[in-house]
C-alpha cells in the first residue's frame, strides 16, 4: 500500500503545485462571487420589496420599519454567533499551521501544514470580505437620523434591502457552488500536498477540510428566508415561487439537443 501511495505521489510533478496553489484563490473568489453574495441596495428611490412609498401612510411606515426592527434584531445574535466562531476557528488554523510549519523539522509536515494555514487564510479573507449581513440586524435602519416622513421611508427602503440580502446570503447554502467551492479548494491542497509532501497527509487534510467546510455551509443562519417570506404576507405581497429545473429537448440543426433550465 505504501508503495502504491510512493507510486501516485510520484506521479504529480512539483509544478502541478504550483499551479493547483494559484486555484485556491480562484476558487475562494468563484464560490463567493457566483453564489450571489452581494448585499441588496437600499439607496435606490423605491423599497426593494415595497416598491413606490408614496402612497403609504407615515403610520404605515412606522408599522413596516417596527417589522423590519424586529425580524432582523431577531436574527442578529444567531448571525453574529455563526461570523466570530468561525472567524475565530479559521484564525486557529492559520495560527497553529503556521505554528507547525515553523517548528516541525518534517519536511512533510511542513507542507502539509503549510496548506492548512492557506485554506484557513482563505477561509478567514472570505468571512472578512464577504461576512453575513445578519451580523448588523437592525443597524442599517437604526443608523438613520430624522423622525420626518423622509427619515421614514428611507428606514423602510435600507431596512427590506437588508432583509433581502440576509435572505439571499441564507438561500446560498442550499446552491451548488459553494459547496463546490469548497471541494475544490481542498483538493488543490490535496494536490500540493500531494506532489510536494506525503499522500496520507494530503487525504487526510483535504477530508477534515471538506468536512469542516460542508458544516460551515450547513449551519450557515437560515431565519432569513423565513423572516423575509413572512414581511411579504404581511403586506399581501408573497414570495415568488423559485424555478425547479427541468430538462428540455429542442430542435437543432443536426437534430435535436437535450437541456436543462435552472
Amino acid at each position: 500500500m505504501r508503495l502504491l501511495l510512493d507510486d501516485l505521489a510520484n506521479i504529480l510533478r512539483p509544478r502541478t503545485a504550483v499551479s493547483v496553489a494559484a486555484g485556491l484563490t480562484s476558487l475562494l473568489l468563484f464560490g463567493s462571487v457566483a453564489s450571489g453574495d452581494e448585499v441588496a441596495d437600499g439607496g435606490s428611490e423605491h423599497a426593494v420589496i415595497s416598491g413606490d412609498l408614496a402612497d403609504l401612510s407615515d403610520e404605515e411606515l412606522e408599522s413596516r420599519v417596527a417589522s423590519l426592527v424586529g425580524r432582523l434584531d431577531a436574527g442578529k445574535g444567531n448571525a453574529q454567533l455563526w461570523q466570530y466562531s468561525f472567524q475565530g476557528a479559521w484564525g486557529i488554523g492559520i495560527a497553529l499551521g503556521t505554528t507547525e510549519a515553523v517548528l516541525t523539522n518534517d519536511r512533510d509536515k511542513r507542507v502539509s501544514s503549510i496548506v492548512t494555514a492557506s485554506k484557513a487564510t482563505l477561509g478567514s479573507l472570505r468571512l472578512g470580505l464577504w461576512p453575513n449581513p445578519g451580523r448588523l440586524g437592525a443597524e442599517p435602519i437604526l443608523e438613520i437620523p430624522g423622525d420626518d416622513r423622509q427619515a421614514l421611508e428611507a428606514r423602510v427602503r435600507a431596512g427590506e434591502a437588508q432583509l433581502l440580502a440576509v435572505d439571499h446570503r441564507a438561500r446560498s447554502r442550499k446552491s451548488w457552488v459553494p459547496h463546490a467551492s469548497n471541494v475544490g479548494i481542498n483538493m488543490a491542497g490535496f494536490g500540493v500536498i500531494a506532489a510536494l509532501g506525503d499522500l496520507e497527509d494530503a487525504a487526510i487534510s483535504a477530508g477534515v477540510g471538506i468536512a469542516f467546510g460542508e458544516l460551515m455551509l450547513l449551519t450557515m443562519p437560515w431565519r432569513g428566508e423565513e423572516d423575509l417570506a413572512a414581511y411579504r404576507r404581511s403586506l399581501g405581497n408573497p414570495a415568488p415561487v423559485d424555478p425547479k429545473p427541468s430538462f428540455f429537448l429542442a430542435p437543432s440543426h443536426r437534430g435535436a439537443v437535450v437541456g436543462v433550465r435552472f
